[in-house]
């Protein structure tokens, strides 16, 4: 298996050609299938950069330096693709996406996930539960990868899921001290009220981090640039547009 953050950022080789022709960016998820559909690559063409669909069926091999194609003929231009948006998800869609049992419980929201590499097919989700700790979701509790849920069976905890190691649970940033979080909390405290437990930690631990991507509004406005530093005044700028998009603001940090 393979966490998809093994595979973001690694080059695309045509076995034909022999060359590297483009890197991973992203992926999309096929939500019925619950696996892989393409992989989004940025490439150079005539001197500028575009970006381009891989259909996974396509794929020959998922390495540690690269992932390799018969040839370039695969790619597709990204913006050909009809992509019906209840069936397909990017990456970075999902991440930060409520998890909810099938009776109504809350479970966590997605971190990330690991996926079989022979098939694509998602085999586990990372999650983090409401009282922070990070886990993995296996495959066959997983329902349904929907729009803004993702709906699990209501299994015993134990056979639901498994604590991930303290490797695979460090984060890829610093926590901020003890005196940094309770500054943050009393800063959110107020105007995040309705936000619960999760969401309210999570952005205690993103208080002075900047964002990586624009955030925009669901008519396509943006709402945050690249490069905005978080703290109160964004985030409730955002929380008053869509309660939902605070989540945005944690998957692109």
């Amino acid at each position: 298996m393979k966490d998809i953050k093994e595979v973001l950022g690694l080059p695309i080789i045509s076995i034909q050609d022999g060359e590297e022709g483009a890197i991973i960016k992203s992926v999309i998820i096929n939500c019925n299938n619950k696996s892989l559909e393409y992989l989004i690559v940025e490439r150079r063409n005539d001197n500028r950069t575009v970006l381009e669909a891989i259909p996974y069926t396509a794929v020959v091999g998922v390495g540690y330096y690269a992932v390799t194609v018969d040839s370039f003929a695969s790619v597709i231009d990204f913006s050909t693709l009809d992509l019906e948006e209840k069936q397909f998800k990017k990456y970075d869609d999902m991440l930060y996406q409520r998890i909810v049992t099938q009776i109504g419980d809350f479970v966590g929201v997605v971190l990330g996930f690991s996926f079989n590499e022979n098939t694509g097919k998602i085999e586990s989700i990372l999650y983090k539960d409401d009282a922070s700790h990070n886990k993995k979701l296996q495959r066959e509790n997983l329902l349904t990868i929907g729009y803004r849920l993702l709906i699990v069976s209501s299994v015993d905890e134990k056979v639901e899921t498994e604590k991930v190691s303290a490797v695979e649970s460090v984060s890829r940033y610093v926590m901020p001290s003890n005196q940094q979080k309770a500054i943050a909390l009393e800063e959110v405290k107020q105007p995040m009220s309705a936000v619960d437990t999760f969401l309210l930690n999570s952005l205690n631990d993103a208080m002075g981090k900047v964002l990586l991507s624009d955030i925009y509004d669901y008519e396509g406005n943006i709402l945050l640039h690249e490069g905005t530093k978080i703290s109160r005044e964004p985030v409730e700028k955002v929380r008053m547009v869509d309660e939902n998009l605070v989540y945005e603001i944690l998957a692109n940090i």
